[in-house]
């Protein structure tokens, strides 16, 4: 009856045998593999955002704050299916809008303002169209997109759906704001992103020729030795 368990159950009386220690020996490591990526990624954005020059004790301190809550979610008893549900319609709102950076990676159509705001339109949309489906109650609507909707494929249809539309209707936005003048891109897409453009051009010292003897001795710097002469022949002397 606990639908947490559902893996367990599809196995039968075998739940109870060594085919079960071996799936839970790796749903464990799955589950302590995600909490790593987990935590790994929110220390990650603490540091960089928000404690960057501060001691790493302070990050493991808000580290510890924001556990907490989650510990106690974990404890509640929710359906871990419906949880991954939040996850999932997320996701669909915001592939297209997010891999469309792919194929314009210069911005002169595709920003990042058009994206967010693509996604959120996404969002918006897949939960008019829940409030609709149970008949105008926004906070049920609410709960039946995220986590109530038993994975209903029209849900996901009409994410992905809105999503390609929001990102084309905000991509017009943007060209329209760029032609009348409000936004300026040329400063943006006048040169592409590559490390050289960033770069300043390498300049080489300029070799001098080396001065001739006749120069040196005519134009001879007073602060600066002049050549050292060479050793003195040895005399040899007649001793007939």
């Amino acid at each position: 009856d606990n639908p947490n368990t559902v893996v367990f159950q599809v196995l039968g009386i075998h739940q109870f045998a060594w085919p079960a220690v071996l799936l839970i020996t790796l749903t464990t490591i799955m589950n302590e593999s995600a909490i790593d990526s987990l935590q790994n990624a929110l220390v990650g954005v603490i540091t960089s955002y928000f404690l960057l020059h501060r001691s790493i004790w302070y990050t493991r301190a808000m580290l510890l704050v924001f556990n907490v809550p989650l510990v106690y979610l974990s404890l509640q008893g929710y359906e871990v299916l419906r949880l991954f549900l939040i996850i999932s319609v997320t996701a669909v709102s915001s592939f297209l809008p997010v891999i469309s950076g792919l194929w314009d990676p210069s911005g002169r159509y595709i920003s990042g303002f058009s994206v967010v705001l693509a996604c959120i339109t996404s969002i918006v949309c897949t939960n008019l169209y829940a409030i609709l489906v149970v008949e105008g109650d926004i906070l049920e609507g609410i709960r039946y997109t995220f986590y109530g909707n038993d994975y209903d494929p029209m849900v996901f249809l009409v994410a992905i759906a809105t999503s390609a539309a929001g990102l084309a209707v905000w991509v017009s936005v943007g060209q329209l704001l760029t032609l009348v003048g409000v936004v300026n891109r040329s400063e943006a897409t006048r040169q592409p992103h590559s490390p050289r453009s960033t770069k300043p051009p390498l300049r080489l010292p300029s070799a001098r020729p080396p001065p001739s003897p006749t120069s040196h001795s005519s134009h001879q710097d007073p602060e600066r030795p002049g050549p050292v002469p060479p050793p003195p022949s040895p005399v040899l002397l007649d001793q007939s």
